[in-house]
């Protein structure tokens, strides 16, 4: 019988009253809210009882729009998750709020159980992650100002 090495250990860190794990690949800047959905709720909130709303606050609507049209191509692939987005508004009180102000692209993450809501949200940081760097790399800006001269 073999025996597999250790996993590796994360640093806990402390904020408040709660311990988190550090995830230092992950970007600081994600917003996130997660819950379990015990009350009877719409039919999606009892199929789906954990969730999770992450949202990622950008520097305009033009590239908060580009990102939302990239990550939107994937699918989710398990039957078990459901995700929507959105764009918002980073001040939430503000409904109405024109395009040009909504920068802050929101997922919404529905699970089963917990598992798969980590797994896909873990997926999905990896490919926010891809975006932004791409978006970082290729801002379009840069390249109007350019061809402009």
């Amino acid at each position: 019988m073999t025996t597999l090495p250790p996993a590796p250990h994360r640093q806990p860190s402390k904020l408040g009253s709660r311990e988190f794990t550090n995830f230092n690949h992950r970007p600081r800047h994600l917003l996130a809210n997660t819950q379990r959905n015990m009350a009877s709720g719409t039919p999606l909130e009892v199929e789906f009882p954990y969730s999770m709303v992450i949202g990622i606050p950008l520097p305009t609507n033009r590239i908060a729009s580009a990102a939302l049209r990239a990550l939107q191509v994937d699918k989710e692939r398990s039957p078990f998750v459901h995700r929507s987005f959105a764009l918002v508004s980073p001040d939430s009180a503000d409904d109405g709020a024109h395009d040009e102000s909504k920068t802050v692209l929101q997922t919404t993450y529905r699970a089963t159980t917990n598992r798969m809501l980590r797994v896909s949200v873990n997926s999905f940081l990896d490919t926010v992650g891809v975006v932004l760097g791409v978006v970082e790399e290729l801002d379009v800006d840069v390249l109007k100002e350019e061809l402009g001269k």
